[in-house]
């Protein structure tokens, strides 16, 4: 139960601390928390069933207070450190009538409906993320955009024939792989958009 918890919260923040580089690796590592946290919603259910209990009912008054508790925006413009251990302390303060009960049963089913919580924030940021992931491509698109865009930059190399396919004057590569690997040929500055075939050197 303690690993899941640590795993689901430790792929979140690696998850959202990628967002900016790599859309496929934050919705991979979200994704693994989403199932982290099922299980760790079984294990929640499992200890509550071993008690010869079951968690809260969604028309449960404590259930329905849990789920309402709205969490503050952070603001972590300075101290960072500090500040981040601040907002987690006074969020977690929000639930302590829960949280630090007595009463084991009580925090057991409290973060039950917390983890619920999470869940579907989970899945709203994964929609997004994939929405944003098929808008935009993920990290190997944008290297291939970046590529174009820097060899489009690129002054022609005196003597470069033309692009059969858009007339652009072609740069010379060095071929990386097959049975010319090392050897140079001409290519169009826009491949893999120009639909002309690179002319062997």
């Amino acid at each position: 139960m303690t690993m899941a918890a640590r795993s689901a919260a430790a792929n979140i923040a690696e998850g959202n601390a990628r967002r900016s580089t790599s859309r496929e690796t934050q919705m991979r590592l979200l994704d693994v928390a989403r199932a982290t946290l099922s299980e760790l919603s079984g294990d929640l259910r499992s200890y509550l069933l071993l008690s010869d209990e079951a968690p809260w009912a969604e028309s449960d008054p404590d259930a329905r207070a849990v789920f309402a508790t709205r969490l503050d925006r952070p603001d972590y413009r300075t101290d960072l450190d500090r500040n981040v251990s601040l907002h987690i302390l006074a969020q977690r303060a929000k639930f302590a009538r829960w949280l630090d009960s007595p009463d084991p049963l009580v925090p057991a089913r409290a973060l039950t409906v917390l983890v619920s919580r999470l869940q579907m924030i989970l899945n709203r940021q994964l929609e997004r993320a994939h929405a944003e992931f098929l808008a935009r491509g993920g990290f190997a698109e944008t290297l291939i955009r970046d590529r174009i865009a820097a060899r489009a930059k690129a002054p022609p190399e005196p003597g470069a024939p033309p692009c059969p396919g858009c007339g652009k004057p072609m740069q010379r590569r060095l071929a990386k792989r097959g049975p010319r690997a090392g050897h140079t040929f001409w290519s169009c500055p826009d491949y893999p958009n120009c639909a002309g075939k690179p002319a062997a050197h």
